[in-house]
């Protein structure tokens, strides 16, 4: 028997379409392999992922009261100050009688103040009449 000629070039080409044809087998073979064992693990680390996200909202609450009690003792303390500072003010600002009078009072004032200038102009205009009078 003779050996069959290739043309020269010794490339077997079955053999490299079979070669080819077993690395995609492996590589899809594993693939699924892979996401075989995904799947069954998959609940387990959703499990896992949940417990630690519990865990950890529980933290940020437990934090979150601490220091909600530090800006509560925070706000009370301002509230106390503007309640303080309201009551101050109520008690020493100018009570509405008291305004009231002090505003008759100025009025009194304003219109003795017109009628002592009413008296002086005319006082004027009589000694304006009698240097024009005088004169030749």
């Amino acid at each position: 028997m003779q050996p069959q000629d290739t043309g020269g070039s010794g490339f077997d080409w079955p053999h490299a379409v079979s070669a080819l044809g077993g690395a995609i087998f492996g590589a899809i073979s594993s693939l699924a392999a892979w996401f075989w064992r995904v799947a069954r693990i998959e609940p387990t680390i959703r499990a896992d992922f949940q417990h630690d996200l519990g865990e950890a909202e529980r933290r940020v609450e437990a934090r979150i009261d601490g220091m909600g009690g530090h800006y509560q003792e925070y706000f009370e303390g301002i509230r106390r100050q503007y309640d303080d500072l309201r009551l101050e003010v109520e008690k020493d600002f100018v009570r509405r009688d008291d305004f009231n009078r002090m505003r008759s009072e100025d009025r009194e004032a304003a219109e003795e103040r017109r009628k002592e200038n009413r008296e002086a102009f005319d006082r004027l205009e009589r000694k304006i009449d009698q240097i024009l009078v005088r004169q030749p």
